[in-house]
């Protein structure tokens, strides 16, 4: 899934497998202009691939840079 952390970037998230525990998802957080990774991932981990994924998008959102990306970022 992917989703607009704001008007500059966003974060796809997949399903990374299953735990012993339930379900991991991992994302990436991208610069939305260019369509580049940034270099920050995320994960998140519960009992169901929701749970997981809102997890990871949790973090994806704590972890967005809140300034507006730079060419230097390209």
């Amino acid at each position: 899934m992917t989703v607009d952390l704001n008007e500059h970037y966003g974060v796809t998230i997949s399903e990374a497998g299953r735990t012993r525990a339930g379900y991991a998802a991992v994302g990436e957080l991208f610069n939305r202009r260019t369509m580049n990774n940034i270099g920050i991932s995320v994960r998140g981990e519960g009992r169901t691939w929701v749970s997981a994924s809102d997890r990871a998008l949790r973090e994806a959102r704590a972890q967005c840079p809140s300034r507006a990306p730079t060419d230097d970022d390209e």
